[in-house]
């Protein structure tokens, strides 16, 4: 099963792609404490145009929370590369490694 969950974030209000870190790391910590609607929720908080796409926003957060059951318990959490794009883009790519397989987030 491979689940790719790709943010990229337009970051406004006075963010830049050079302090994201914050970003990612609250979604991870979310993440890892079962806490997955509130990280997903956290994760696009600086994009405002998250409200007008609701059911995509739902959908990605039930596929998280059932991966527990698919995948076992998260053992690692390892950042494999960023990439950015001028001042204002980023994509960032996680490793998460689970008991029986890692997903590429």
């Amino acid at each position: 099963m491979k689940i790719i969950f790709a943010a990229l974030l337009l970051l406004s209000s006075g963010v830049s792609a050079n302090n994201y870190q914050e970003e990612v790391d609250k979604f991870f910590e979310l993440y890892a404490d079962e806490k997955i609607s509130d990280a997903v929720d956290s994760i696009y908080a600086s994009n405002k145009y998250v409200s007008s796409i609701p059911d995509q926003v739902k959908q990605i957060k039930t596929q998280l929370s059932s991966l527990d059951d698919l995948v076992g318990e998260i053992n690692f959490i390892n950042r494999v590369s960023d990439y950015k794009v001028g001042e204002l883009f980023v994509h960032v790519t996680y490793l998460v490694t689970y008991d029986r397989q890692p997903i590429r987030f």
